[in-house]
């Protein structure tokens, strides 16, 4: 094999090599083939979680089949023409509220997966780890409850040259729920501007 012909293979391993990387790149953060950062639509969000999700066995029973008819995801018009589509679904099995967010774009720019039982934190710890690898930070502290009692806070955190994010918290507004967020620069820098508003009167 002559110079030109390596540097042709070389050149095409490498192309195909960055092709991949590209597209793992897309694909890395989704939550049920919803990816963070991409474009979506309100029909196709409420069509990805038209279909009752089982807590943890095959098929829906029917308890579960009556709370998600009525809690189920729809969405509606929201701040600044951003659509917001809030209800119920499962997380790794485990019931959690869910409030998603397409940005004027178009985007896909938030997933808040909330009221998650701690008892179930580790194992989603696991299941996230699993799918998007080992978190690029995790950290430790103590928070306590309105009666003084301190609890362990454990934090996880995803995240990608894009910026995009993934961030779960054993304890979220409360000691007695997770919290799985899924993020995007946009949505952050616009929760920090209305933070700042807050404080102006």
């Amino acid at each position: 094999m002559g110079r030109t012909d390596r540097y042709k293979k070389s050149f095409t391993y490498a192309a195909v090599a960055v092709l991949i990387a590209i597209a793992t790149e897309a694909s890395a953060f989704d939550f049920k083939g919803l990816v963070l950062g991409e474009p979506t639509t309100p029909a196709r969000v409420e069509a990805v979680f038209a279909t009752c999700a089982p807590f943890r066995g095959e098929q829906c029973n029917n308890v579960e089949q009556m709370l998600h008819d009525r809690l189920k995801i729809t969405c509606g018009l929201g701040h600044q023409g951003m659509m917001v589509c809030n209800g119920s679904t499962t997380i790794a099995g485990f019931l959690t509220m869910a409030n998603i967010v397409i940005g004027q774009s178009g985007s896909l720019q938030r997933i808040a997966l909330s009221e998650i039982d701690p008892d179930n934190f580790d194992e989603l710890r696991e299941q996230l780890v699993a799918k998007f690898g080992p978190p690029k930070r995790s950290e430790q502290s103590r928070v306590q409850n309105s009666f003084g009692a301190q609890y362990q806070q454990f934090e996880y955190e995803w995240s990608d040259a894009r910026g995009r994010r993934i961030l779960l918290r054993k304890y979220a507004d409360r000691v007695d729920k997770s919290s799985v967020t899924f993020d995007t620069p946009e949505d952050r820098a616009m929760l920090n501007q209305r933070r700042g508003k807050k404080g102006d009167l």
